[in-house]
C-alpha cells in the first residue's frame, strides 16, 4: 500500500503580509452549510425569545446566548455538548445548594468557596483535557452561583434565582438538541461535501478548455484563503484507525489548492497541457465519487488511476508537476481509504505513557495556570464587591472565559471579547434608543433580535480566530435589550458590562504577563527548527528504490509535523510581545514543501537516466549532489539559528546554482538533454528552495534591524 506523506495544513494568516482585512474576508466567506447553520441558530434564538416572553422565564439573555454557547458545526458534537451542559448545570445546582446552606450569612466562607471552586475547575480543565471540561463546567457554574448569592438579600430569593437559572439554561439546550437531531448535519457528509467542493473548483481551473477561467481561479483563491481547517474535526470523527489517513487527505486538498493558485494562466508545452487535462478529469471524477454518498467500504473504481497517466513528471513544468503529484496522492489516498474501510479497522496503536518527569511538569503547569486564573478572578470579585457595583460583575466571568494556556492565546481571546462586547453593546444601545420604543409585541422584538443574531452568527460560525467575537456581540446585545418583560430604555447595563470586561481583561493581562508567563515563541521556534532539520536531511538524502522512497516519505512527514506544530501556535504568537517575528517565517516555510517534493521525485525518477550518462558527463551528477549537500548544511545552520534566536544568514549565493543551470542549458545534443532532464529539474527545485530560504533570511534581517539586535 502506498504511503502518503502527511501534507501541510492550512496556513494561519499572516497579517503582516496579507493584512487583517484579508483575514477577515477569508473568515467571513459563506458556504451553504455555514449559511444553514446560521439560519438554524437565528430561528432558535427567536423561538427562545418568544418562549421566554410568553412564559415569563427570567434571564432571557442567558437563554438566548445558550444557542451560541452550545451549537457546533455538526449534529453529534452539538448534541453531546447540549447533554453535557444539562448534566453539568444540574450537578452544579445541587452542589451550589449545599454550599449555599453552609455559607449563608458568612461572606468570608463564600469567598473561600468561590476561590476553591475556581482553583479546582481551572486545574481540572488544564490537567485533564477530556474529563476536565465537565469538572470545569461544574466548578465554574457553582462558583458563579455563589457569586450571585451575594447579590440577593435573602436565601429564599437566592434559591429562586438559582433554580430559574437552571430553567433558563436547560430549556434552550433541549430545543437545540431536538433541532440538531432533526435538521443537523452528519460530519461524514460535511467532510465529503467540503472535499468535493474544493476538488471541483480545482478541476474546473485545471480544465484549460473552460471559458470561465477567471471565475474558476477566483473560486480557488477564495477556497484557499478559507482553508481546510473547518474539515479537520469532521475527519477526526471517523474510526480511530482511519483518522490519520482522513486527516492527511484533508491536508493534501489544501496543498492542492495552493499549487493550483500558483499555476500560470496559460501552459504552452503539450506535455504540461496533457498533464493538466488528466489532473482535471481525476479531480472532477473524485468529487463525483465523494458526492454519491456511498460508504467508503464500497468497491468503486477511481475515475482515472494515477498510473494511467502516460507521462513523466520530469518532462513537464515543475508547477504543473506539483499539481499532478497532489492529485495522484489524493487518488491513492481515497483508494486506500476505501480499501481500509472494507475490512475491520485495526485497533489504534497504544499511546506511549508519559514519563514521571513529564507528569510532574504537567501537574506543575496546571497548578500554576489555576493559581493565575484564581488570583485574577478573586481580584475582580473583591473589587466589584468592595465598590458595591454589581453591574461590572462581568469582570470575574471574563477571567474564567478568556483564560488560556499561554500569554498569546489569553490576549487574543481578551481582544475578541472586548471587541465583541463593544460592538454588541453599541448595537444594543442604538436599538434601545431608536427601535424598541416603536415595538408593540413580542413578535416584533423577536424579529429585531433575530436580525442582530444573524449578524452575530456570521462571525460566530467562523474559525476560532474570530468566532468568539461573534459570541460576545450576541451576548452583549442580549443583555442590553432583553432586560425584562417590559420595554426599557436603561443603557447602564451595556456600559457596566463593557467596563467589567475591560477590568477583567486588564487583570488577566497583568497576571499572565508577570506571573509564570507561558510564551509561544519557544514552541514556534522548535516547530520551525524541526521542519528545517527534516528538510536538510531530505536535501542530503541519496539513493533510489523503494527503501529510499519510504525514507523520503518519512522525512516529508517529519517536515510537515514540525510545520504543523509551528502553525498551531503561529497565529496566537502574534499577540505576544515580540511573538510575530518567527511567525512571519511560516508563509515562506510552507512553500518549501512543493519544491522539496519535486526534488525528491526527480531524484527518484532520475536514477536510471543518470546511470545512462556518458562518462564525460558524470561530473554533472556530482555537481548536483554537491549543491544539495551544501544547501542541506545551510538549512541545518538556519535551523540552529532559529532555535537559538540568532539572526539568520545565508552563506550560499545564487552564483553556484545559476552557473550549474547555465552549463546544463549549453547542452545541445537532444539525446543528452533528455538524459540530463531529471538533473535539470533538481536544479530548478534547489533554486526554488534557495529563493524561499532567502525570503526567510531577508525578513529575519529586517526584524533584527527593527529591534536593533546584532
Amino acid at each position: 500500500m502506498t504511503t502518503i506523506a502527511s501534507p501541510v495544513r492550512e496556513m494561519p494568516w499572516s497579517p503582516g503580509d496579507d493584512g487583517w482585512w484579508e483575514l477577515l474576508r477569508a473568515e467571513l466567506t459563506l458556504t451553504p452549510e455555514r449559511t444553514a447553520r446560521m439560519a438554524r441558530m437565528t430561528l432558535l434564538v427567536m423561538l427562545v425569545v418568544l418562549i421566554s416572553m410568553a412564559l415569563r422565564v427570567p434571564e432571557a439573555a442567558i437563554s438566548a446566548y445558550m444557542i451560541f454557547f452550545v451549537a457546533h458545526e455538526d449534529a453529534p458534537t452539538t448534541i453531546r455538548a447540549g447533554i453535557g451542559l444539562v448534566v453539568s448545570i444540574s450537578v452544579a445546582v445541587l452542589v451550589a445548594l449545599v454550599l449555599l446552606s453552609l455559607t449563608v450569612g458568612e461572606p468570608v466562607l463564600r469567598l473561600g468557596g468561590v476561590a476553591t471552586l475556581t482553583l479546582g475547575a481551572m486545574y481540572a480543565q488544564h490537567r485533564f483535557p477530556g474529563l476536565g471540561l465537565l469538572g470545569y463546567a461544574v466548578g465554574f457554574l457553582t462558583a458563579i452561583f455563589l457569586v450571585y448569592a451575594g447579590h440577593f438579600p435573602t436565601p429564599e430569593l437566592t434559591l429562586r434565582a438559582v433554580l430559574w437559572i437552571w430553567v433558563a439554561i436547560v430549556y434552550p439546550c433541549a430545543l437545540l438538541v431536538l433541532c440538531e437531531a432533526t435538521f443537523g448535519e452528519d460530519p461524514e457528509v460535511l467532510l465529503r461535501r467540503g472535499i468535493a467542493l474544493r476538488l471541483t473548483a480545482v478541476g474546473r481551473l485545471l480544465d484549460r478548455t473552460s471559458e470561465d477561467g477567471e471565475r474558476a481561479r477566483g473560486h480557488v483563491d477564495r477556497l484557499e484563503r478559507l482553508g481546510t481547517g473547518v474539515l479537520a474535526p469532521f475527519a477526526a470523527s471517523g474510526p480511530p484507525a482511519l483518522r490519520p489517513l482522513r486527516a492527511s487527505l484533508v491536508g493534501e486538498v489544501q496543498s492542492l489548492l495552493r499549487v493550483a493558485r500558483q499555476l500560470p494562466p496559460v501552459v504552452v508545452p503539450s506535455t504540461s497541457s496533457g498533464a493538466l487535462r488528466w489532473a482535471s478529469t481525476t479531480c472532477l471524477g473524485l468529487a463525483r465519487e465523494l458526492l454519491d454518498r456511498k460508504p467508503w467500504g464500497v468497491a468503486l473504481p477511481p475515475p482515472a488511476a494515477p498510473e494511467e497517466w502516460p507521462g513523466r513528471l520530469d518532462e513537464i513544468d515543475p508547477r504543473v508537476g506539483g499539481a499532478v503529484l497532489s492529485v495522484r496522492t489524493l487518488a491513492l489516498g481515497i483508494a486506500q481509504l476505501r480499501e481500509a474501510a472494507r475490512v475491520a479497522p485495526a485497533p489504534p496503536a497504544p499511546q506511549p505513557q508519559p514519563s514521571t518527569a513529564e507528569l510532574e511538569s504537567r501537574r506543575a503547569e496546571a497548578l500554576q495556570f489555576a493559581c493565575k486564573v484564581t488570583l485574577a478572578a478573586m481580584a475582580a470579585y473583591i473589587l466589584f464587591t468592595a465598590l458595591d457595583w454589581w453591574g461590572i460583575h462581568t469582570a470575574i466571568i471574563t477571567c474564567y472565559f478568556v483564560a488560556q494556556g499561554s500569554v498569546g492565546a489569553t490576549i487574543h481571546k481578551s481582544t475578541l471579547r472586548l471587541a465583541g462586547a463593544v460592538v454588541g453593546g453599541a448595537v444594543g444601545i442604538a436599538s434601545l434608543v431608536f427601535v424598541l420604543p416603536r415595538l408593540d409585541s413580542g413578535g416584533e422584538l423577536a424579529i429585531l433580535v433575530g436580525a442582530v443574531t444573524l449578524f452575530a452568527a456570521w462571525f460566530a460560525t467562523a474559525s476560532e480566530r474570530i468566532s468568539y467575537a461573534g459570541w460576545q456581540i450576541a451576548f452583549a446585545f442580549f443583555l442590553t435589550v432583553l432586560q425584562g418583560f417590559e420595554r426599557t430604555t436603561k443603557m447602564v447595563v451595556a456600559r457596566d458590562r463593557v467596563l467589567g470586561i475591560i477590568l477583567g481583561n486588564v487583570l488577566m493581562s497583568i497576571v499572565f504577563l508577570h506571573l509564570w508567563p507561558v510564551r509561544l515563541a519557544p514552541k514556534l521556534s522548535q516547530g520551525i527548527g524541526q521542519a528545517l532539520d527534516s528538510l536538510a536531511e531530505l536535501l542530503s538524502a541519496e539513493g533510489t528504490g523503494a527503501e529510499a522512497e519510504a525514507h523520503s516519505a518519512q522525512l516529508q512527514q517529519s517536515f510537515v509535523a514540525g510545520l504543523n506544530k509551528a502553525e498551531d501556535v503561529g497565529f496566537l504568537a502574534r499577540f505576544e510581545p515580540g511573538g510575530a517575528d518567527a511567525a512571519r517565517m511560516l508563509p515562506a516555510l510552507s512553500g518549501l514543501l512543493i519544491s522539496a517534493r519535486a526534488l525528491s521525485l526527480s531524484a527518484a525518477t532520475g536514477g536510471q537516466a543518470a546511470a545512462a550518462l556518458p562518462e564525460t558527463e558524470r561530473w554533472r551528477v556530482d555537481e548536483v549532489v554537491a549543491l544539495r549537500r551544501a544547501l542541506a548544511r545551510q538549512v541545518s545552520e538556519l535551523a540552529a539559528s532559529v532555535r537559538e534566536g540568532r539572526t539568520l544568514t545565508m552563506r550560499i549565493g545564487r552564483d553556484a546554482i545559476e552557473g550549474a543551470r547555465r552549463s546544463f542549458a549549453a547542452v545541445t545534443e537532444p539525446a543528452l538533454r533528455t538524459l540530463e532532464a531529471p538533473l535539470g529539474v533538481q536544479l530548478e527545485s534547489l533554486e526554488a528552495i534557495q529563493d524561499r530560504l532567502e525570503k526567510i533570511v531577508d525578513a529575519s534581517g529586517r526584524r533584527a534591524l527593527e529591534r536593533g539586535s546584532p
